[in-house]
């Protein structure tokens, strides 16, 4: 991996306030959502996904704004651990593959392989998370570092992707004018 991209993604992970996505940074009005990537309450309905051993085998994929398509194949086993502490939440120790890709109509293609393994007992919001920054694509748009982030969330028994994020980093002329 090169310095710059483990360097953007030190400086996305660390310094999430200097990230704003790209509808934002063209003028539209946030709608009061909760963005992406904000730490998630485990809720006791997901704990069935972690009841039994489970081989999880999911496709995301969605088209951006820019006309780019972001595709990610999640494959591998969670495997349910004791309770321990936290008011009994449900732990699980994770044995996960993710490929992301992003295509774009420009014939850019930019691809990703992680992994979540031996990472110790995850709850269901951190498994999320864990899944999240690995499914990460970075990118060069319009000459500025950007990342197409996913969001996972487990609803049930299944791992569902909700949305895929694109965010960038401001410009030098973009933080003069956001900072003053």
């Amino acid at each position: 991996m090169s310095k710059p991209v483990r360097s953007l993604r030190v400086v996305v992970a660390a310094l999430g306030l200097s990230v704003l996505p790209v509808a934002a940074a063209a003028g539209e009005q946030s709608q009061g959502k909760e963005p992406p990537g904000d730490q998630k309450q485990d809720e006791p309905a997901q704990d069935a996904f972690f009841d039994q051993k489970r081989t999880i085998k999911t496709r995301i994929g969605f088209i951006q704004p820019n006309g780019c398509y972001y595709t990610a194949d999640v494959n591998g086993t969670v495997t349910p651990v004791q309770a321990r502490g936290e008011g009994g939440v449900q732990h699980v120790n994770p044995d996960i593959r993710i490929n992301a890709m992003v295509a774009c109509p420009n014939g850019v293609v930019i691809r990703t392989s992680d992994n979540v393994m031996r990472t110790g007992p995850l709850t269901v919001g951190a498994f999320e998370r864990a899944l999240e920054r690995r499914g990460s694509v970075l990118s060069k748009d319009s000459g500025r570092q950007c990342v197409y982030r996913p969001d996972f969330e487990v609803i049930g028994d299944a791992l569902t992707g909700v949305r895929v994020t694109h965010l960038c980093l401001l410009g030098n002329d973009e933080a003069g004018r956001q900072g003053g």
